[in-house]
């Protein structure tokens, strides 16, 4: 009989099996990852492709098993060490590692005769007891930069030199501050400091092009702003604009949309004849978001939003709605609107608006949106340029920049706690007199010793009593404080590997069967 594609079931011990040796699979190929000492997984694509790595998070994106009672694992603990990537920035193989732990050790008991809702709430006591600790015991970082440096270093696979050019960003720039990753184009790695308010869109036309070796465009001087909340195919649309900027002789930046038609072929033939220094930069955002990134400029520049819905038509303008600020630079992909004009004030409120929203933000993507606007109102933003000696080896870095900047950002929100796995140990500890369970949280430490070829010995486990930030330095070899050595871990990435990791351990003690797509002949 042909094989065809059917669908398979697995009753709750069967299903519970097969799901936990998905799991262990994933988290044998990921832990040997973790720590300083940790080693590399080697991947050897059916194209030919292969790629080594010790970034822990590439290894769990990259399992995919042909059993997909097996892959059903797989993904729980590839979703849940994501939501901590996302979330937090760092610690996706130490999450895979607790999941796991947990998950073996919720087996074993209801192997043992314990009801799945019993180990199940358990675990979740031992989730919410863990939150606890951490928020009692972090330690803020009110602007140590020595700490961001270490934080940053750390989260970024210990490189010093990402490490260090993110914490001279948040120096530079504040906590609030706008950090954005490219790929640098003169094969070097550095920080580039943008004053004023940026935003990453560009000019729309090359002919607006006055800088050619760097291809931008600088308008300097008393510089007009246009911001135009519309889409300008007429001429007569931007007219009295641009007639006033050529008999005040002065430059204009317009903001909109989207130009076309014979309003763009006259405003850059206008440009080319000398009659008219101009650029058009099509507005940030789209939707709401697009309006309110105007509104800020606007606030920015002193000016006002042209538009017939807030009742400033074209055909009433007045010159009174235009921006001013002292320089403009617009590349490619970048606008820098440098000294606006408004009214200092104005700007301080907003920019206090703006935060206000941050701590309100329900999502990362909102929070991080609202962080680049406040940024905007006030020191600037901190451009960092990657390179690497391959393009592979530059996405990895770029890859490593992004973690490590949410895992400083996640320390800045909640504080830190010492890091080498001790904090998860420590917590065990204090939980072992109400659930054996709990012994699961050593994982992460056990992990590191084992990668650095070590044994946990009764000698060991009585060296982490000495002090409170006591453990085990893979780097160097030595067992010392882990604060003073600059091995910390912010506090909001180790209660998400927690969270996160109870929440699929959780889900496996739910587990009451399973159906999958099986080839086969319809008999298992």
């Amino acid at each position: 009989m042909d094989n065809k594609v059917f669908q398979g079931i697995k009753n709750e011990k069967e299903a519970r099996e097969a799901f936990l040796k998905g799991v262990n699979i994933t988290n044998d190929l990921a832990k040997v990852t973790l720590g300083p000492q940790g080693r590399h997984i080697i991947s050897n694509h059916i194209n030919g492709h292969m790629w080594a790595t010790k970034d822990g998070a590439k290894v769990i994106r990259e399992i995919r098993l042909a059993d997909k009672y097996q892959d059903a694992g797989v993904r729980m603990i590839r979703d849940a060490a994501q939501k901590t990537a996302n979330s937090a920035g760092d610690a996706t193989t130490t999450t895979c590692i607790l999941a796991a732990a947990m998950m073996n050790a919720a087996n074993e008991a209801i192997q043992n005769g314990q009801s799945p809702i019993a180990v199940k709430d358990e675990i979740e006591l031992i989730v919410k007891e863990a939150v606890r600790w951490i928020a009692d015991n972090s330690v803020k970082i009110n602007g140590d930069v020595e700490k961001i440096k270490q934080i940053a270093t750390i989260s970024s696979n210990n490189n010093i030199e990402i490490g260090t050019l993110i914490a001279d960003a948040f120096a530079q720039i504040g906590e609030d501050g706008q950090i954005d990753l490219r790929k640098s184009q003169i094969n070097k790695t550095f920080m580039e400091v943008l004053g004023g308010f940026y935003f990453p869109k560009g000019m729309m036309h090359p002919y607006f092009i006055t800088n050619p070796a760097k291809a931008e465009c600088v308008l300097e001087g008393e510089v007009l702003i246009m911001v135009y909340d519309k889409v300008i195919s007429k001429v007569e649309d931007i007219l009295p604009a641009l007639n006033y900027a050529v008999v005040n002789d002065k430059p204009l930046l317009l903001i909109c949309s989207h130009i076309e038609g014979e309003a763009l072929a006259t405003v850059v033939q206008n440009k080319e004849q000398g009659k008219l220094k101009i650029c058009v930069v099509q507005a940030p955002e789209s939707g709401a978001k697009r309006y309110e990134m105007m509104q800020d400029i606007a606030v920015f520049t002193g000016g006002k939003i042209i538009s017939e819905d807030n009742g400033r038509p074209m055909s009433e303008f007045n010159h009174e709605w235009l921006g001013l600020c002292e320089k403009v630079v617009i590349g490619k992909n970048k606008t820098i609107v440098i000294n606006g004009q408004g009214n200092p004030e104005e700007i301080k409120d907003k920019a206090e608006e703006i935060k206000q929203g941050i701590a309100e933000a329900v999502s990362d993507f909102e929070r991080e949106y609202l962080r680049s606007r406040a940024a905007s109102m006030g020191k600037g933003v901190a451009i960092l340029h990657i390179a690497a000696a391959t393009e592979i080896e530059t996405d990895a870095n770029l890859d490593l920049a992004e973690d490590s900047i949410l895992a400083v950002r996640s320390a800045l929100e909640e504080g830190y706690l010492p890091g080498g796995g001790i904090t998860y140990f420590k917590i065990s500890e204090t939980l072992l007199e109400t659930s054996t369970l709990a012994t699961s949280l050593q994982a992460p430490f056990k992990q590191i010793l084992e990668n650095s070829s070590m044994e946990l010995t009764h000698e060991y486990i009585d060296y982490l009593s000495l002090e409170d930030n006591y453990g085990y330095n893979a780097k160097s070899d030595r067992w010392q404080d882990m604060v003073e050595a600059g091995i910390i871990e912010p506090a909001k990435v180790i209660r998400n590997a927690v969270e996160n990791a109870g929440s699929a351990a959780v889900m496996f003690c739910n587990i009451g069967g399973m159906i999958a797509e099986v080839v086969g002949n319809g008999i298992e």
